[in-house]
């Protein structure tokens, strides 16, 4: 198990029923089954789900944990369900997952693991009229993660709020590395490239208000 999953596991509450998607090893429906929580996985990949059901049959567990093979949702009866994991992905797959929106009829809580384009998430998930929770930045053998637990409902965002997530001040660290790396990645754009050095000094300005 990695820290990673068991945060996410953390903001899983008893009355959820959660649907794993990208399931890959299956660790975490082990965590959520153990919590007594009900759920299912599924892939897109056999090689992925073989290596699941492995990891449930050692826990004995293969016979309690429906897995299934399939893109997203796709041959899902959702309706059994109100929470989605989707962690692990990119921005595109996340997007592609999500585009069955009759399949969000039921489901209340989204929480997502992006591996990138958080700002675009985060108005992917504003037009779906998911509403953001909570942001969590976390360290797992020194990588970063962001995790954003989804309710539904509307909300507005502000433009810093789209690009940088809700302002925590617990994650002034995290910010600052951002802006680190924005700054660098600033220096080396050939000056042609202007819309993207405008974007890239749009988020600049915006990061230096958020670091106290």
């Amino acid at each position: 198990m990695t820290k990673r999953l068991d945060f996410i596991a953390s903001l899983i509450n008893k009355d959820d029923k959660v649907i794993d998607i990208g399931t890959d090893h299956g660790y975490l429906l082990i965590l959520l089954y153990n919590k007594g929580i009900k759920c299912m996985g599924t892939d897109i990949h056999q090689k992925a789900l073989d290596s699941a059901l492995n990891n449930l049959k050692e826990y004995h567990l293969d016979k309690e944990i429906p897995l299934v093979l399939t893109d997203g949702l796709n041959n899902i009866k959702v309706d059994d369900y109100n929470t989605l994991v989707i962690a692990g992905m990119g921005y595109n797959t996340i997007k592609h997952i999500l585009t069955k929106t009759d399949k969000l009829n039921s489901i209340n809580k989204i929480i997502v693991q992006s591996n990138n384009d958080y700002d675009k998430l985060r108005l992917l998930f504003n037009k779906l009229e998911y509403k953001i929770d909570k942001e969590y930045i976390i360290m797992d053998k020194k990588h970063l993660y962001h995790i954003i637990s989804y309710l539904k409902g509307k909300e507005v965002l502000t433009k810093e709020e789209i690009l940088f997530g809700k302002y925590n001040k617990e994650y002034q660290k995290y910010y600052q590395q951002d802006l680190e790396k924005l700054k660098e990645i600033l220096k080396n754009i050939p000056d042609s490239h202007q819309k993207i050095i405008l974007d890239i000094k749009e988020k600049i300005n915006v990061l230096e208000k958020y670091i106290l």
